[in-house]
């Protein structure tokens, strides 16, 4: 378990480092450009402003600048980067920043260049100077040079936003790291717990020790359906272990009858206290049917759930079909005072194994006439839509206890435990019924009340 949920921790972790990593990259690279198109924009529009305030500072009526003005915009030009020259039109400098302070200019454009191979070692750049036109209204006045590092810079201010937003990613990034170790591990806890019960489980499965179920819980949908099937697997592997041995016990008993009779029967003539004559080994002839009726139900069974059967199909008259069984046990019905009706809406043909199919009727009807008591009433309706044709086959009788329900279609399974065999048959008749359905691809269902009567109904798709 300990290495299922430190697999489980270590790849969701993996998962969310990869993910942040490369949200982390693409987060950089498109804020470093939309950065960098800020700046250049910034720098655009720091000229633009420059050259317009530069040109207002020229009095027409003298033909005199005020320096004074034009000192404070150099210098704080030069703050931002920005080397500027104001030359007249005659091409006398008016005011030179590398003449007020070379030392600062050349300091300037070392820093910015030291930020620019910090952040870029591969950076191209260098120093770049345009000229621009002064103009007071429409009236030419002058030149302004300006120089800065181009193609574009970032000042101090600049470098130092952008080594912030690389801080703060970088530490996104490890507190992502540690909150995805955290929740992998609770999520891991979540799915192993489950999943190394199921396992435990299947090992005990796997050992023989049917019924055990697994206790642990899950709101993962896949996880839940995994826990369903393993316990599914459990308790049906238990109830066929328990009809197994049910089997073994009821083909014992089954046999036992017979084969007693016969014994003591054979015994009794050859120590000479019976006589051998006709009466005699008609009984013991009887008790070999018994007993060969017993393995031909068993061997069809068997054929059957096997896939061993072949459906002959042919388009016949279901309700001509049901007809004809009803007839047929009409006399039985009478000798015992039951009543049985037929309702039929169905007008079409059905498609299927005639012979099989009148097997599943005559076993149903059989069993109808076995546990009903006398003046009792048998109903058999068929219906039909475009999908499917239906069968229904209600009784009045004994009827079956909730608790029997889920097993009556076992082999030898009985409700009465007393397993009266002229009460009870074989106990094979309904499990040949079911298999007969499931061969015709359809579906058996049963409903009862105690002494209120039984009701199977048959679908079978067309």
């Amino acid at each position: 378990m300990d290495t299922l949920r430190a697999r489980l921790t270590i790849s969701y972790a993996c998962v969310v480092l990869i993910a942040v990593a490369i949200i982390s990259i693409l987060s950089n690279v498109m804020l470093e450009k939309v950065f960098k198109q800020y700046v250049m924009n910034q720098q655009t529009h720091t000229i633009d402003t420059l050259i317009s305030r530069v040109g207002e500072q020229y009095n027409v009526d003298n033909g005199k600048w005020r320096l004074a003005i034009i000192e404070n915009l150099g210098l704080n030009a030069l703050s931002d980067g920005l080397i500027m020259k104001v030359i007249d039109t005659d091409n006398r400098y008016i005011w030179d920043a590398t003449v007020h302070n070379n030392g600062q200019c050349q300091m300037m454009m070392e820093n910015i260049a030291k930020n620019m191979y910090s952040l870029y070692p591969n950076f191209k750049g260098n120093y770049v100077e345009n000229t621009y036109e002064l103009k007071k209204g429409t009236l030419l006045v002058g030149y302004l040079d300006i120089g800065y590092y181009g193609p574009y810079y970032f000042t101090d201010n600049d470098l130092y936003f952008i080594k912030t937003l690389n801080a703060i990613l970088a530490w996104v990034a490890v507190g992502s790291i540690f909150f995805s170790i955290v929740v992998g591990a609770l999520m891991s806890r979540r799915l192993s717990i489950p999943i190394s019960n199921v396992i435990k489980i299947a090992s005990e499965i796997a050992k023989g020790n049917f019924g055990t179920k697994v206790t642990a819980t899950s709101s993962i949908r896949e996880i839940k359906s995994l826990v369903q099937t393993v316990n599914n697997v459990s308790e049906s592997l238990e109830r066929l272990e328990r009809l197994r041995k049910q089997l073994t016990s009821d083909v014992a008993h089954e046999l036992r009858t017979p084969l007693s009779a016969l014994q003591c029967n054979v015994e009794a003539m050859i120590d000479g206290i019976w006589e051998a004559d006709t009466k005699r080994l008609e009984s013991c002839h009887c008790e070999i049917l018994r007993i060969t009726r017993l393995v031909e139900d068993l061997q069809e069974l068997t054929n059957i759930e096997s896939e061993k059967i072949k459906l002959e199909k042919s388009e016949f008259a279901l309700s001509e079909l049901i007809h004809q069984i009803c007839q047929n046990f009409e006399p039985d019905f009478q000798s015992k005072q039951l009543s049985i009706d037929f309702h039929d809406t169905l007008k079409e043909n059905l498609v299927a194994d005639r012979d099989k199919f009148a097997q599943i009727i005559v076993n149903l009807l059989s069993n109808a006439l076995k546990y009903s008591a006398e003046g009792g009433h048998v109903d058999i309706t068929t219906a039909g839509d475009a999908k499917s044709i239906t069968i229904i086959i209600k009784d009045t009788g004994v009827g079956i206890p909730q608790e029997h329900l889920p097993y009556i279609f076992e082999r030898f399974y009985r409700v009465d435990q007393s397993r009266n065999r002229e009460a009870g048959g074989s106990g094979i008749g309904l499990a040949i019924v079911r298999a007969l359905v499931l061969a015709h691809g359809g579906e058996i269902t049963v409903e009862s009340q105690i002494l209120k009567g039984t009701t199977f109904t048959i679908v079978i798709p067309r």
